[in-house]
């Protein structure tokens, strides 16, 4: 099951016509140091709204108690509610922002974990460094903060103006 719903998640264009390709992104795209290219990583993670292809084939996959097994049934539940293609793949596209921006925010602070009434004193920590001849030389700081303008779209996930 899971081999199966791999293939057919939602993808990001950019990032299958850069691993074709093994070039850059885009012409506009200049990488300056590590921690845009980390970001811009992030980004081909992040589905394409504008491919719904996923969703018709995901809601095609029976049901089963197999990891991600609800899958297609809720992708169905969704269609027979009158929700369109379009519309669920903008809302798989911000739930992966969110889930992107909060790891990002994770890996930039380890105390985060431990956050809030009760919680116990941090016991571990972590950073995300910049590495060069297999030695870390420079950590990457906040990358959080540059995941939204980093949207190739332009938008900085702002809805469309035609929505």
């Amino acid at each position: 099951m899971t081999q199966v719903i791999s293939r057919i998640v939602p993808t990001n264009k950019r990032m299958q016509a850069a691993r074709r390709s093994a070039q850059p992104l885009g012409a506009r795209e200049v990488v300056v140091d590590a921690s845009e290219a980390f970001v811009r990583g992030v980004w081909c993670l992040i589905p394409d709204e504008d491919d719904t292809s996923w969703v018709r084939a995901g809601a095609e996959l029976p049901g089963t108690d197999a990891p991600l097994g609800d899958y297609g049934p809720l992708l169905r539940k969704m269609l027979d509610a009158g929700i369109s293609e379009r519309d669920i793949a903008r809302f798989a596209r911000v739930m992966a922002y969110q889930t992107a921006f909060n790891l990002c925010y994770h890996l930039g602070d380890p105390a985060s974990s431990y956050e809030g009434p009760g919680a116990p004193p941090a016991k571990w920590e972590w950073e995300l460094y910049e590495v060069r001849a297999g030695k870390p030389v420079d950590p990457m700081s906040c990358v959080h903060e540059l995941l939204l303008t980093a949207d190739p779209t332009g938008r900085e996930m702002r809805p469309r103006a035609d929505t």
